[in-house]
């Protein structure tokens, strides 16, 4: 027997299978697909690398796991101690989901700023009202949070959109992409935050990024800003912002994030006052280009790892 391959199928659709099988027999790797959790720790138990595998009963059964390939772009599962073989490389899909995150930020941004929450209720009461204060991307002042592959492609569209003026937060404060106008720590959030119009929060789950947004950081935000995460939910001070939010200390807030997740029933976030809520979705496999991407990353890095070279999307465990 070779070197075996083993993917999570679940989520894959014949394009993307194709684009594996051709990739597994071009390089020489015995590969095998499964779909149920059951299935996938029976096969995974002699695999060298594993492509998907989110579930924990996969990952625990993999014990000759060399390299792990996560269809996700978040790794807070597998950098926990114990979770990976010793020695196990890391993967994730950083880079696949810019297109629909971004798209989504877009969307929840306007619906916000053109007031669409209230008017489908007005429509669903049957009545024709208009007369609304609207606010635009045009000329808007846009803070992102995270200039990574997700807040640059927003950042590029707000440009194109008229957007005033764009500053990018990030851990190092370097410069990554040209459509920034100023580039910064997330430090340094407090100098930018009061001439904010629209704060975007699309940051990795990191001991940095944790509380990133908290109250006092709140506070400084105008009352005419609004909040777009579509990161962790422990980025913010949850009930803080659901305070500023019902005080009328923030324009609104649309969040794809949150704690805990599902939400239960009978939690604040429900009724807070312009608050836009979106299940988790704003990143799904459902479209092609994204699914398309994630085995388009994965594909290019087999041959890197046969060669022992460096891979991309390689995340440090340690």
């Amino acid at each position: 027997m070779g070197r075996k391959l083993v993917v999570d199928s679940s989520l894959l659709q014949e394009p993307e299978l194709a684009m594996v099988r051709q990739a597994a027999e071009e390089n020489g790797l015995d590969l095998e697909f499964y779909k149920s959790s059951l299935e996938g720790a029976a096969k995974a138990a002699d695999a060298e690398i594993l492509f998907g595998g989110i579930s924990p009963k996969v990952i625990s059964a993999a014990k000759k796991m060399k390299w792990m390939a996560t269809m996700s772009a978040g790794v807070d599962f597998f950098v926990k101690p114990g979770v990976l073989p010793e020695g196990c490389i890391l993967t994730n899909s950083s880079g696949a989901y810019g297109v629909t995150i971004s798209e989504h930020i877009i969307m929840v941004t306007l619906d916000m700023f053109r007031k669409m929450p209230v008017i489908q209720e007005r429509i669903r009461k049957e009545q024709f009202e208009g007369g609304l204060a609207q606010d635009t991307i045009h000329g808007c002042r846009v803070t992102f949070m995270g200039t990574g592959d997700i807040g640059t492609r927003t950042a590029e569209a707000m440009r194109a959109m008229g957007a005033a003026k764009l500053v990018g937060l990030n851990r190092s404060g370097q410069r990554k992409a040209e459509v920034y106008d100023v580039v910064d720590k997330i430090d340094e959030a407090d100098k930018y935050l009061p001439e904010t119009d629209l704060l975007v929060m699309s940051m990795p789950g990191t001991p940095l990024t944790e509380g990133a947004l908290s109250k006092e950081r709140i506070a400084l935000l105008p009352k005419t800003a609004y909040v777009v995460n579509v990161g962790r939910g422990n980025a913010i001070d949850q009930d803080a912002l659901i305070e500023a939010l019902n005080a009328g200390e923030l324009a609104g807030a649309a969040l794809d994030v949150m704690l805990p997740e599902p939400l239960p029933e009978g939690h604040l976030l429900w009724t807070t006052k312009n608050c836009l809520l979106t299940p988790h979705t704003a990143g799904q496999m459902t479209a092609a280009v994204t699914r398309a991407k994630i085995v388009e990353l994965f594909c290019e890095n087999i041959p890197r790892y046969l060669a022992g070279e460096r891979m991309t999307n390689v995340i440090d465990t340690a």
